[in-house]
């Protein structure tokens, strides 16, 4: 998995704002519409999940924010993507019904048969590129 910002504008336009802000990135699909991914681009197995989280106590953080690979590792197919809950904060599998904790608990399992069976999403780690900007890699 490799997602580079290689400026501060690219960070702007195709990041995350702030606590609670999602970003979804699937090289096959060419989301987001226009990001200049490279010939060393890579979006994981099912695409990447970038949010903005937030601390435990409820204040809001925009930094560090977090990846994961937006595959269901119940269903273990590229296709079956999860989809962010807004109203609940969570992520969940439209296919079986598995939510994680996205914004706090490091994609871990909160109900359905992830639950179950203890899987979390797969996370990626967020570090500072060569300019001070993110870039997304493999852990």
């Amino acid at each position: 998995m490799r997602i580079v910002f290689n400026t501060a504008g690219d960070w702007h336009a195709y990041g995350i704002a702030g606590a609670t802000d999602t970003r979804i990135f699937i090289l096959a699909d060419k989301q987001p519409a226009g990001f200049p991914y490279t010939a060393v681009s890579a979006t994981g197995f099912g695409g990447v999940l970038l949010v903005g989280q937030y601390t435990y106590s409820g204040n809001p953080v925009a930094d560090p924010p977090m990846a994961y690979d937006l595959a269901c590792p119940v269903e273990m197919r590229a296709d079956v993507r999860i989809t962010v809950d807004a109203e609940n904060l969570c992520g969940r599998c439209p296919r079986c019904g598995s939510t994680y904790d996205i914004f706090q608990g490091l994609g871990a399992p909160l109900s359905g048969p992830a639950h179950e069976h203890g899987y979390g999403l797969r996370r990626y780690r967020v570090g500072p590129g060569a300019g001070g900007q993110y870039m997304l890699v493999n852990n």
